[in-house]
């Protein structure tokens, strides 16, 4: 029987202890795995920072709009109230005007709901300006409508004023005093552009006129020698005389009456003085106050016929 012999087919090497071994799984499938996880978690990082980012940015922009609209309302609350207050003068005017007081006081309450992103406190400060200019110029018409309307309102009184002082005041000087106040205010309102200077002068001559006219029925009422008084005013008016008349019955009032008439003009001269004769021969007078007055009617239409 043949033994079987066993050649080692070890050999020496040279080659030094741990070196790889190729047999061993390649981790490239692996690796590339990971990577494609790691692009997907940071893709979805990126997304949630941009969602994040996005929300941030509507946050803001709803605390500006909110801020806006609370702005608006108030503004024009604000200014509706104002435009109906007694102190109209202040709050538009002087040195601590109502309105700018205010509005500061608005703007900065508004303010600190916009929050601290710089960009929306420079939107807001924008908007709110523009916001403020417009309510401003709406309630300086509102403001300029209630000034004219005032200004027409005293206007008013104060003719009522001078034409009662006119016909029912004894002095001259008094009345004279009216008058010239009555002019200065229309020279005032003329300066300030509420009124125009042909207008104003219109209104002054028919207060003097009105006056005029109710100080001469006074005249003619008083008693039956008032038609004497009549007649010598209408005589020293014909003669362009410039001293008051000094005739038999000629009271303090015609003298007053004379002096009026003289600021007016001939043909309202006339048209009052006949009125006033009528006026004296139908109202239940004396047959001596009603004769003379027709008589005098008579001697005035030829008179104004010259």
């Amino acid at each position: 029987m043949r033994i079987p012999v066993y050649n080692a087919k070890a050999s020496v090497t040279r080659e030094a202890p741990g070196r790889s071994i190729r047999s061993r799984m390649d981790a490239t499938p692996f690796i590339q795995a990971e990577l494609r996880k790691g692009e997907v978690l940071g893709a979805a990082a990126q997304a949630a920072g941009e969602y994040a980012n996005a929300r941030y940015k509507v946050q803001v922009e709803n605390d500006l709009n909110e801020a806006m609209l609370g702005a608006q309302e108030t503004l024009r609350t604000r200014r509706d109230e104002l435009a109906k207050s007694p102190n109209y003068n202040r709050v538009l005017d002087g040195d601590d005007p109502l309105w700018n007081r205010e509005t500061t006081q608005i703007k900065n309450e508004l303010r600190k709901k916009v929050g601290k992103n710089v960009y929306a406190l420079s939107q807001f400060d924008n908007r709110f300006g523009q916001l403020e200019l417009q309510n401003r110029f709406a309630l300086r018409n509102d403001i300029d409508r209630k000034i004219a309307s005032v200004a027409a309102a005293n206007r008013a009184q104060q003719l009522i004023d001078g034409e009662n002082t006119i016909a029912n005041s004894p002095n001259l000087a008094d009345i004279d005093f009216t008058i010239a106040g009555v002019k200065l205010n229309g020279d005032r309102l003329v300066q300030l552009g509420l009124g125009k200077g042909e207008n104003l002068s219109k209104q002054e001559y028919a207060m003097v006129l009105r006056g005029t006219q109710r100080a001469l029925n006074n005249l003619v009422n008083s008693s039956d020698s008032s038609v004497l008084t009549v007649h010598e005013i209408h005589k020293a008016l014909r003669d362009e005389s410039t001293d008051a008349p000094e005739g038999e019955g000629v009271s303090p009032e015609g003298q007053k009456v004379y002096h009026l008439l003289r600021s007016l003009d001939e043909a309202d001269q006339v048209k009052l003085l006949k009125s006033a004769a009528v006026a004296n021969a139908t109202s239940g007078s004396t047959p001596f106050a009603v004769i003379s007055s027709l008589i005098f009617c008579h001697v005035s239409n030829g008179v104004a016929n010259v």
